[in-house]
């Protein structure tokens, strides 16, 4: 009885020195992601703000030249209005002027 207890105490310590040495390795990769993750996070912000700066120091595009404004030119007209022909002129009965029309 005392002989497989002692077997099973050794083959448990075997098995806990095994776990143990998984969990180290683990921990090791976990450590490593981690590391390189911020690292990776450190860059993107020394890009981001080295992009900023880049953009910030580049000559700025001239404003897109806008077409002078003619308030006697008649507005364009939309393509629903250009889909249908245009409306007939009333007629006034015969004798009556025409009401002129908008």
């Amino acid at each position: 009885k005392f002989q497989e207890l002692q077997d099973e105490l050794l083959a448990a310590a075997e098995e806990r020195d095994e776990l143990e040495a998984r969990l180290e390795g683990l921990h090791g990769r976990v450590l490593a992601t981690r590391e390189r993750r911020e690292q990776l996070e450190r860059e993107r912000v020394a890009e981001k703000a080295a992009l900023a700066a880049a953009l910030a120091a580049a000559p700025q595009p001239p404003p897109h030249p806008r077409e002078p404004s003619a308030p006697s030119s008649p507005l364009p007209r939309t393509r629903r209005a250009l889909s249908r022909p245009p409306s007939a002129p009333v007629l006034a009965p015969a004798g009556e002027a025409a009401e002129p029309q908008r």
